[in-house]
């Protein structure tokens, strides 16, 4: 009798054990509400209103945001050009934009394409010159997720100003990673 219960004992330990073994695993969120960070390049393409040719830029760009149902986020985006070279006058531009966004996404998926709309400020700054204006931001991008708080980004967007600065438009093209908490 004694072997039986010990037998018994065994095999029900091992078939719990087996049947936790083929639990499957959670299968990643990528669309879950949260807080996020990025930091990535930008290639910036000029759209400046000048009598001369300008050499495009790089730059960074960083953002923190909010994912606040499935499908939509809001951000705030911060992105710095270097240094736009005015061809043939030796004077570089450099800008400054920060903008508040909201991100549409059209899926919650591993690949996660939006699209982005945002307002805020654009600030030129040149040798001796320093302006600021209102801003506007629209584009589109997909969230690449590696893991499920890990995400490559890619993103192509237009930034459009106005006032003093409203010469300093430009095309940004972004690509670095995020981070979902």
């Amino acid at each position: 009798m004694r072997g039986f219960v010990l037998l018994a004992s065994l095999l029900i330990v091992v078939a719990h054990g087996a049947a936790r073994a083929v639990e499957p695993k959670p299968k990643p969120d990528y669309g879950r509400t949260g807080i996020y960070l990025g930091i990535a390049g930008t290639y910036a393409i000029d759209n400046f209103d000048a009598p001369f040719p300008v050499d495009n830029s790089l730059g960074l760009n960083a953002r923190v945001g909010y994912r606040v149902i499935p499908r939509l986020g809001l951000e705030v985006q911060a992105e710095w050009a270097e240094g736009f070279r005015l061809k043939g006058t030796g004077v570089d531009v450099e800008t400054w934009a920060v903008t508040a966004n909201a991100r549409a996404y059209f899926t919650e998926t591993r690949i996660q394409p939006y699209l982005l709309l945002g307002f805020g400020f654009l600030t030129g700054v040149a040798p001796g010159i320093r302006e600021t204006g209102f801003a506007a931001r629209a584009g589109a991008g997909v969230d690449i997720g590696v893991t499920d708080r890990i995400a490559v980004v890619l993103e192509g967007a237009y930034v459009g100003a106005t006032g003093k600065v409203d010469v300093l438009g430009y095309g940004s093209i972004v690509w670095g990673l995020q981070y979902r908490f």
